[in-house]
């Protein structure tokens, strides 16, 4: 009866937490985490790996349950690699008493989530604890340490919970939760500087459904962004909309290269004289030094065309790259669909335009903290996303990656414009609110204005804060972990004489 009371509780956590990631349900992976750490204090290391197990297979195999779009294979893999970090918290004992029953599972979680941020290749940011946040009140604590506080934030309500819930430390508790109250009150608040305003336009030009082959499938979605840049740039002369300063497409907006291919420039340059405006074009081109194609933001000026490229850093393995080509693509025949590895950039992705500088970032390079702070600390006053999710349609993987989009306004007070083939589209503003929105498969335009912000928010102005205070913690924890092993094998050789 008990085995079955496990794993009938562990199968609730394991859809609390993936449900949790649902825009409005941040608060349940605080009560799930709850649960769980309830349940792992009293099993043994036999009993812990079975059932959270069960809670971590449930939780990343509904959260990345989009990947089946690439095959059942390619899900059960990216799965895999989700849930071996956090199979250490199995080995997360907690004393009966005292604070180390609330800062040892945030110390955990803080060394698996900077696992799974960082291993293997550059490591898979997604579905991080923080991320849950976005329409709860502790998301504001990114403003002062990162995504990385904010999930230790959730861990140590989530034990507060569980405390209170069975009587035990319950002042101890009381005083985590207004501890972590006044961080998110004073991230709300932190200064929130707007320089000024500008005016931008998100193009989303759609995929087209049917089957075709590739080439013709590159031309028809090429035409589509033309064909909607065309439409603002009419309703801009005929007076229905005021002129953007700032155009975006998505990624793979074009994949006939608009450098290389003299049609596909001819047709953007065309469309940018006529819009007037410096337009952030997504493509693949082929660049040279070292030679390869690059998934690149193009910013393309009236008249004088491509003024600057950034290619993406951040590449996918596997989708964009084979680590281990050879011995990889003799075994997984398919993979050999990706002949030519993409070749990573070596920019920051930061242009400069008259009046204001804007940070780009590429699909799932949004993920990442670090590429977000280096666009901050080079000036950007405001962040583009340009992504390409036709993959995932109506799956569910565009509404996670629109949200870790607000997530990283709200961390870093930046408006967000988000610009996707398929949607959804966005701009967001700096508190993380949606200004305008597309819905999946649509074509259309989006426009509006968006605060330019200069302010560096104390977790872009000291990043390493947090990781610091965590490796003090572990250091102290280590000593003091040997000093009471040494103490009990002292009095045991005592006892013994």
């Amino acid at each position: 009866m008990d085995k079955l009371r496990s794993v009938t509780l562990s199968i609730l956590i394991g859809i609390l937490l993936a449900v949790g990631f649902q825009s409005g349900f941040w608060f349940l992976p605080i009560i799930a985490l709850a649960g769980f750490f309830y349940q792992l204090n009293s099993q043994n290391i036999r009993e812990k790996f079975f059932t959270t197990t069960i809670v971590l297979v449930l939780w990343f195999g509904i959260h990345v349950f989009w990947m089946v779009s690439l095959g059942f294979d390619a899900w059960i893999l990216l799965v895999i690699v989700c849930i071996l970090p956090w199979l250490l918290i199995i080995w997360c004992s907690l004393p009966i008493s005292g604070w180390g029953k609330f800062f040892i599972p945030m110390a955990f979680v803080f060394g698996i989530e900077w696992l799974r941020s960082n291993l293997p290749w550059n490591g898979f940011p997604w579905g991080l604890l923080a991320y849950s946040q976005v329409d709860g009140p502790l998301v504001w604590i990114s403003r002062l340490g990162g995504q990385a506080l904010v999930s230790c934030a959730v861990v140590l309500c989530a034990i507060a919970l569980w405390q209170i819930s069975i009587r035990g430390d319950v002042t101890k508790a009381i005083l985590c939760i207004a501890f972590i109250a006044m961080l998110a009150t004073i991230g709300r608040f932190a200064v929130n500087e707007s320089t000024s305003t500008t005016r931008i336009a998100v193009i989303q030009g759609s995929v087209p459904t049917d089957s075709a082959d590739l080439k013709t499938q590159q031309r028809r979605v090429l035409a589509n962004h033309l064909r909607i840049t065309t439409k603002l740039a009419r309703d801009v002369d005929s007076g229905l909309q005021q002129k953007p300063e700032l155009v975006i497409w998505p990624e793979n907006a074009t994949d006939l290269d608009p450098v290389n291919n003299s049609m596909a420039r001819e047709q953007i340059q065309a469309v940018v004289n006529v819009v007037q405006t410096p337009t952030l074009i997504g493509g693949v081109t082929w660049q040279s030094n070292p030679s390869g194609p690059r998934n690149a933001g193009l910013l393309w000026l009236p008249r004088t065309g491509v003024k600057g490229i950034y290619a993406k850093k951040q590449l996918v393995p596997f989708g964009e790259y084979i680590p281990f080509r050879k011995f990889v693509t003799s075994r997984v025949g398919r993979l050999n669909q990706i002949p030519t590895d993409f070749v990573p950039g070596n920019t920051s992705g930061v242009f400069d335009l008259q009046n204001f500088k804007f940070g780009d970032v590429i699909c799932f390079e949004i993920a990442y903290q670090n590429h977000l702070r280096t666009l901050i600390n080079e000036g950007a006053n405001l962040f583009t996303v340009q992504t390409n999710n036709a993959t995932y349609i109506h799956r569910g993987q565009a509404q996670q990656q629109f949200s870790i989009a607000r997530f990283r306004a709200i961390e870093h007070s930046r408006s967000t414009a988000v610009a996707s083939t398929t949607g959804f589209s966005g701009i967001i503003d700096p508190n993380g609110e949606i200004q305008e929105i597309t819905q999946e498969g649509q074509a259309k335009y989006l426009i509006g204005d968006v605060d330019l912000n200069s302010a560096v928010n104390f977790t872009d102005r000291y990043p390493n804060a947090v990781t610091f205070l965590f490796l003090i913690g572990y250091l102290w924890f280590g000593i003091v972990g040997v000093i009471t092993m040494l103490r009990i094998r002292y009095r045991a050789q005592q006892a013994s004489q």
